[in-house]
């Protein structure tokens, strides 16, 4: 738990939480949000996924597509 507490607050990483439980759950509308690179918010992304702080999701297999 520990982990997650300094995953999320990191400088980046509210803002991302943020936009999730706003129901924006695609990469393209959370970049949209909170104006991070698509490298930056790529790695946030994963970091809070590593943490335990989101889960991955895929919606679509052809082409796949996670949220």
């Amino acid at each position: 738990m520990t982990d997650a507490v300094a995953v999320v607050g990191e400088r980046h990483s509210l803002p991302i939480v943020r936009e999730l439980l706003y129901v924006n759950r695609r990469f393209s509308e959370i970049a949209d949000a909170v104006g991070l690179s698509r490298t930056l918010l790529s790695t946030r992304l994963r970091r809070l996924e590593t943490a335990g702080v989101v889960e991955r999701r895929r919606y679509s297999e052809h082409p796949p597509r996670d949220e």
